[in-house]
């Protein structure tokens, strides 16, 4: 994470890289610049970067043209992060947009806080099964109702997107968003896991980013449990594991035969915030990192792969 901005993922220091600028305006916000070059053994850098701040909580909310591309500006509570090809350069921008917003000497009281959302879902709210359900159609903005059976850490995925661009969100039954996504899956798709408590309702909204329209697949399911001790399980396809290690310490991800299709590994907290990651620093197209992790706490691990692709492989968990 950046050092003046400890909730957004470190460009530089993900990739191996140093910026060639760091310039702090007035305002508070932070310029970070990179040479394109020194990219050139990551040249899907703006692709992972970009997936990167989603995993991570942003979520798109513009675009402002620059000379080389257009700039994505993304948003996670008052953080913003400016992010795209400027020149020869890749620039990250931060802003704390609660801090700049205030002038010197102005009123710094927060605005009084909405009226509460009604306790209680209208009547006719769909539901989805207890036990989950991994092809529900959704063609238009929907609130579904949700008790899982078992307590345990469950997945919300979207699929066969066509042209659109899902965007779940998860509430309690009182209205108070616990988490949402929109492009944490593969093409728009969105993907977030959260825990869950068996025979609570919570509400699940499944939508489209910028009131968009179209049709997809929803599946939620609950997640597998990676061995405490480690091991190696055969991913088919993406797939979310909860892992609680037996063990502190250094522990590695490494994902192998893979064939011809290229993983991506991403570590999160229980709160799908993100930790660590990675997508070829292993053998050929394989992921490989390790992170220091704490016994008895759980941690979600998002099995993926690079976009658009499929296939399978083994990802392996190991106590170094």
């Amino acid at each position: 994470m950046y050092s003046d901005f400890q909730t957004v993922p470190d460009f530089g220091a993900y990739f191996g890289v140093t910026y060639t600028q760091r310039l702090v305006n007035e305002n508070g916000t932070v310029l970070y610049t990179y040479s394109i070059s020194s990219l050139r053994n990551s040249p899907n850098a703006v692709t992972e970067y970009d997936a990167l701040l989603i995993r991570s909580g942003f979520s798109v909310i513009g675009s402002f043209d620059a000379p080389s591309s257009p700039v994505l500006v993304y948003l996670r509570e008052n953080i913003s992060v400016s992010f795209g090809l400027m020149d020869l350069n890749v620039a990250v921008m931060l802003s704390d947009d609660a801090a700049s917003s205030t002038p010197p000497g102005g009123d710094t009281t927060p605005p009084p806080p909405p009226p509460p959302p009604p306790t209680q879902p209208p009547a006719s709210i769909p539901t989805i099964p207890g036990g989950g359900n991994r092809s529900i159609q959704v063609n238009r903005e929907t609130d579904f109702s949700f008790t899982p059976n078992q307590s345990g850490l469950w997945v919300f995925y979207t699929f066969d997107n066509g042209n659109s661009d899902p965007f779940l969100a998860l509430y309690d039954s009182n209205g108070i968003e616990i988490i949402h996504n929109d492009d944490g899956g593969v093409g728009f798709n969105a993907l977030f896991a959260a825990p869950l408590v068996a025979g609570t309702t919570y509400i699940l909204e499944a939508t489209f980013y910028n009131f968009g329209t179209g049709n997809y697949k929803l599946g939620v399911y609950l997640a597998p449990i990676f061995p405490s001790d480690g091991g190696t399980v055969r991913v088919n396809g993406t797939t979310v594991f909860s892992f609680t290690p037996s063990q502190s310490g250094q522990w590695e991800f490494r994902t192998s035969n893979n064939g011809s299709s290229n993983p991506i590994v991403i570590l999160c907290d229980i709160n799908d915030r993100y930790i660590n990651g990675d997508n070829d620093s292993g053998e050929g197209l394989n992921a490989l990192f390790m992170n220091r992790l704490t016994a008895g706490t759980t941690y979600i691990v998002f099995a993926e792969f690079f976009t658009g692709d499929q296939g399978s492989y083994d990802l392996t968990i190991t106590r170094r």
